[in-house]
């Protein structure tokens, strides 16, 4: 019978395959923000690079790759808050997701008429935190669901745990035009185990856009979905007024 090796009990014939040297280390190692390393990493290795401090080292080289690798798509890969027309009457929801973005915690709700800059604001977010090193994603739901749908017809596909994972696990979660989508069962099951992996995490990082309120979310879904969304939901903002591409 097999009997799982710790990590340093399995270090020792590592380092001699590489003909490393073991590195003692009086105190924690710590990247240079001041993270830790895990315990074990001391045993092999002298210098720490924290997760977030790589993947911002990452961003800020290619920040167009990064984001196609969270999931934006291509005609947004220039939004930020640096692009977005700040006209008069969206000056507050421009200050209220920078104020989100410069201290992320919990739940921004952008809701309201189509066409009013809700993906721009929430993409710039996400754009904001990715250059900051956390790890972000993108997920429309629309997309989402004809992703799944098509999974069925394919073998390699990705099934519905693999989107749970991605989109639960990330730092920072935007969730772009729920509502816009007919609704199943099956759909907003999917859709409830998303915000819950997000919302029952110990640091909540989401935005979430839509083209209605939460009492009208509540009345397309089951009160299921709205509830998750509401559960650490720190501020919602509302557009309305002229598209924002008709000025």
């Amino acid at each position: 019978m097999k009997t799982e090796k710790s990590v340093k009990e399995i270090m020792p014939g590592l380092l001699k395959r590489l003909k490393r040297k073991a590195i003692v280390v009086e105190e924690p190692i710590a990247c240079g923000c001041g993270r830790e390393a895990p315990p074990d990493y001391a045993i092999w290795k002298g210098k720490y690079t924290c997760s977030r401090c790589r993947r911002k080292r990452i961003a800020e080289g290619d920040i167009r790759k990064a984001l196609r690798r969270a999931g934006v798509p291509d005609d947004y890969l220039e939004a930020s808050f640096d692009t977005f027309q700040c006209f008069k009457d969206l000056q507050e929801h421009f200050s209220a997701c920078i104020r989100y973005a410069d201290g992320p915690s919990g739940t921004i709700f952008l809701y309201g008429d189509n066409d009013h800059g809700k993906s721009h604001l929430g993409i710039a977010i996400l754009r904001d935190l990715c250059l900051q090193g956390f790890s972000v994603a993108y997920c429309h739901v629309p997309r989402l669901f004809r992703e799944i749908s098509q999974s069925y017809d394919s073998k390699t596909a990705r099934k519905e745990r693999w989107f749970i994972e991605r989109y639960g696990r990330a730092e920072f979660l935007l969730l772009d035009d729920i509502g816009a989508e007919y609704m199943t069962p099956f759909k907003e099951s999917l859709l409830y185990q998303i915000l819950d992996e997000q919302v029952t995490k110990a640091e909540t990082r989401m935005a979430v856009t839509s083209n209605f309120d939460l009492e009208q979310i509540e009345k397309s879904y089951s009160g299921r979905i709205s509830t998750r969304i509401a559960r650490k939901m720190v501020e919602q903002v509302e557009f309305r007024g002229k598209r924002y591409r008709l000025r």
